[in-house]
């Protein structure tokens, strides 16, 4: 408020633009949770990464940090549910092989 208790007009707030790599990143986890989510798993941290750093260097100019972190957080997921679930797919077919040679 000025002297007279007007207030003053706001600045026009410009909406942020989205990180670069946000949106992909969350679109990466969410699909690596149901397909291929050891690669898209280790894609969409990548590009959270990517993003996080952007919208650190200029928050005001970026925004999408909510999007990056759930991409984050849905790759790791990916990365450790789809290696749990093929790493003993791996010990099976090294173990089949190492007795199929044994005959």
């Amino acid at each position: 408020m000025d002297e007279n208790n007007v207030m003053a007009p706001r600045p026009a707030m410009t909406p942020q633009e989205s990180a670069p790599g946000a949106a992909a990143s969350m679109v990466c986890g969410i699909v690596g949770v149901f397909v291929v989510g050891l690669i898209l798993g280790i894609i969409a941290i990548a590009l959270a990464a990517k993003a996080r750093r952007y919208i650190a260097a200029d928050p005001q100019r970026y925004g999408g940090k909510g999007m990056a972190t759930t991409g984050l957080v849905l790759g790791i997921i990916d990365v450790c549910v789809w290696g749990l679930l093929i790493v003993p797919w791996i010990i099976i077919a090294i173990v089949g092989a190492a007795a199929s040679g044994m005959h």
